[in-house]
């Protein structure tokens, strides 16, 4: 999506119903035993782009990102929440 400055803006972050998230969570855990090296914040984006790609999209790259940084998980998780 284009703005008016031409420059690309990102889709609005599509919140997740508590069901919606804890089936992310179970894919999370789930991964980790076929992953045991990826990071909690890996495994939780990785969850997020099979069931919601969409909202995985929304969120990479922002502030809320816990792909590369793990501190960032509960602030994501709490984010898509609310």
């Amino acid at each position: 999506m284009m703005s008016k400055s031409g420059k690309t803006k990102k889709k609005p972050i599509r919140k997740l119903s508590n069901d919606e998230l804890q089936s992310v969570l179970d894919l999370s855990r789930k991964s980790k035993r076929a992953n045991p090296t990826y990071r909690k914040g890996q495994l939780f984006v990785n969850s997020l782009k099979v069931l919601f790609p969409e909202t995985a999209d929304s969120i990479t790259a922002t502030i809320f990102d816990p792909y590369y940084d793990d501190r960032l998980l509960d602030s994501c998780i709490k984010y898509l929440s609310e």
